[in-house]
């Protein structure tokens, strides 16, 4: 998994899990080649927003966002799956197939993850050319 922090300097820093998304990945099954972190708030605002839907799956691109409790899908063109993890990265809530116009929270929550619902063969191949 690549590990992508794009606003650093440098480039992208690998291999790093400060916040447990690897873990939580692991857990849920997940198809996670490509791993966002968004700590910014225009990152956090954007999340998986104006994405290539297909592109998305394809990469297995998933965003996490640290120090967070509640997302929203506003403004999105396609559905998330989205996971609340602890301090450890241990998995507490996941909500699958959450639609566009949606707002989502764990109290308890201390990270989020978020990737295209549909990651499935069978979604994969009904997203089409969808734009998130």
């Amino acid at each position: 998994m690549r590990v992508t922090v794009p606003w650093r300097r440098g480039g992208a820093r690998r291999g790093l899990d400060p916040y447990g998304f690897r873990r939580a990945a692991r857990a849920l099954g997940w198809d996670c080649r490509v791993l966002l972190i968004a700590e910014r708030f225009g990152q956090r605002l954007r999340g998986m927003m104006g994405r290539d839907a297909r592109a998305a799956v394809r990469s297995g691109l998933v965003m996490g966002f640290p120090r967070c409790s509640a997302v929203h899908t506003i403004g999105m063109g396609c559905a998330l799956d989205i996971a609340f993890l602890d301090a450890t990265g241990g998995v507490l809530t996941v909500y699958e197939g959450v639609a566009p116009g949606r707002f989502v929270r764990c109290a308890d929550a201390c990270a989020v993850m978020e990737r295209v619902s549909g990651t499935e063969p069978f979604g994969y191949w009904a997203l089409g050319g969808i734009v998130c």
